[in-house]
Parts: structure tokens; C-alpha cells; sequence
């Protein structure tokens, strides 16, 4: 009997700690999704501000246009980490959930049709048969 208990009791950490960790994971997401938007503003921002350095400055427009360029590009890069780090996060929870819906949203909502899990492991326990 004592040993159910202790069963019992590791359930309740197990889904204590799932729950923790999907806290977790939804304050990821929405710092993501903050960061996202704080990193599309700064695509229209960074231009603007170095035309107006530039201007103001009278400088050389070759090195502005490569400063600007090399911003661009770090931009572009922080977005596509972010977007990637998300992803991955995402399907992580989907996979440790089990879910076949993909309950958790994404960064980017692609709609592809998936069968579900359970069609692909007949699937493959046929072939593993024959």
C-alpha cells in the first residue's frame, strides 16, 4: 500500500513539473513573439536613423550604406534565430504532449496536412513485417 502511495505521489510531481514546464514554455513563446516585433521595428528604424546620421553628418555614403547592409543583415539573422528557436520549442512540447492537433501556437501559422500518429505506425509496423 506504501508503495502506491509513492506512485501516486510521483504523478503528482510528474505533472506538477509538466506544468512548470509548459509555464515555461508559453513565457518563451511570448518573449519570442516580443522579440520578433521588436526586431521587424528595427528594420524600418535602422534605416531611418542612419539616413539621418547621415545626413546630418555630411558623411561618406559608401560606409553608411555598408553599416547599413551589415545591420540588415544582423537583423535578418536574429529573426530567423528566434523564428528557428520557436519552431523547435514548439514541436518539442507537441512531441513531449503527444498532441496531434498541435495545440501550442506558432511564430508562423503553416497549414500542412498531417495524418496522425497512429496511421504512420501501422504504417511502419506493416513494412517492419513484411
Amino acid at each position: 500500500m506504501t508503495k502506491k502511495l509513492n506512485v501516486r505521489v510521483r504523478e503528482n510531481n510528474t505533472d506538477v513539473l509538466y506544468g512548470k514546464l509548459l509555464m515555461y514554455a508559453e513565457q518563451l513563446h511570448q518573449d519570442n513573439k516580443r522579440r520578433i516585433r521588436h526586431g521587424l521595428i528595427s528594420l524600418f528604424v535602422i534605416p531611418f536613423v542612419l539616413l539621418v546620421i547621415m545626413l546630418l553628418t555630411d558623411s561618406s555614403r559608401i560606409v553608411f550604406l555598408l553599416v547599413w547592409i551589415f545591420c540588415m543583415f544582423i537583423v535578418a539573422a536574429f529573426l530567423i534565430f528566434i523564428a528557428y528557436f520557436d519552431n523547435q520549442l514548439q514541436a518539442t512540447l507537441n512531441e513531449l504532449s503527444r498532441c496531434e492537433l498541435g495545440e501550442f501556437d506558432s511564430l508562423i501559422n503553416v497549414n500542412v496536412k498531417r495524418r496522425p500518429l497512429r496511421h504512420e505506425l501501422r504504417r511502419s509496423d506493416e513494412e517492419g513485417g513484411k
